[in-house]
């Protein structure tokens, strides 16, 4: 089982597009959680049960939600909302009895009775068999939502990315990524109209579900995020290498006849990270003590 360890990862960069930036490796359990973006709006607990834990993760600190627990963030984002956007943060998912699944960020109505009036929602998240989901609502009451074929690996940090594109026309088109790479679009949805009652949550659903994993790192961008931009924050995140880091080494030697060989290093690192490249040599030998150096 992978654990998260301590965190020696990067956060993503922030550009004149970041609405907020939530670190989580500075919070202070019951007071706030600072957003790095000037005027972005910081993170509030609510107090008591209710409060996440603060734990190890693979950027500094990490908040830990058991399924009952949440933090309140900040409201006015809805104009960005309704045209395109994005999000991405560290998740790590865990299977704990009752506390799969849920939503780790949303942007729902304080009051439950705003929800439809308003239709100011987004949610993201993952369900029980892992595959992420999203969802928002029209200005018709139509509740638009989907989820990836592809799932996030359990007990383990994963970098997700979430890509609203206003398309025009009344729809948009939803792009996930995982770990740096796509997965898959959702073309010529209904896009929202928004509302003005909404504020960001972390760990909590508009059906009242509570998300059961940790949350690092936090980020939402006005626009669209590049493929190469979150490939950058996956790679700036993926610095840390837990004890059971895997490389991926494998050597292939492939003998041929009159004493001569081929050999073939291929050095793969764990889904791309940083520091480790991929390289193969071919060459041809006479002897057996041959010696290769990379």
């Amino acid at each position: 089982m992978r654990t998260p360890s301590t965190g020696r990862g990067l956060h993503p960069k922030v550009t004149a597009s970041t609405l907020h930036l939530w670190p989580l490796d500075d919070s202070v359990i019951g007071a706030t959680s600072q957003d790095i973006v000037v005027g972005g709006g910081d993170l509030t607990f609510p107090g008591g049960a209710s409060n996440p834990t603060l734990v190890e993760g693979n950027i500094g600190k990490a908040l830990s939600f058991n399924g009952l627990n949440f933090v309140d963030g900040p409201t006015g984002d809805d104009p960005f909302l309704r045209s395109s956007f994005s999000f991405d943060g560290w998740v790590y998912t865990r299977r704990t009895p009752g506390t799969t699944y849920g939503s780790f960020v949303s942007y729902i109505p304080a009051v439950p009775s705003e929800l439809e009036a308003d239709n100011d929602l987004f949610e993201l998240g993952y369900d029980f068999f892992g595959r992420v989901t999203w969802r928002w609502e029209t200005g018709l009451g139509l509740d638009i939502s989907g989820f990836t074929d592809a799932t996030l690996p359990q007990e383990q940090w994963s970098h997700v990315a979430f890509v609203k594109a206003d398309v025009g026309g009344g729809n948009a088109d939803v792009s996930i990524y995982i770990n740096g790479d796509f997965v898959e679009t959702f073309a010529g949805e209904i896009n929202s109209t928004g509302g003005s009652n909404s504020a960001w949550n972390l760990g909590l659903s508009s059906s009242g579900s509570h998300f059961g994993g940790l949350l690092s790192s936090a980020r939402v961008t006005s626009g669209l995020l590049t493929a190469d931009e979150i490939r950058e924050a996956f790679r700036r995140g993926m610095a840390w290498q837990p004890a059971d880091f895997d490389t991926r080494l494998k050597v292939v030697v492939e003998q041929r006849p009159a004493g001569l060989g081929s050999i073939e290093v291929d050095l793969r690192d764990f889904r791309g990270r940083d520091g480790v490249i991929s390289v193969e040599i071919s060459d041809t030998i006479d002897s057996a003590n041959a010696i290769a150096s990379l």
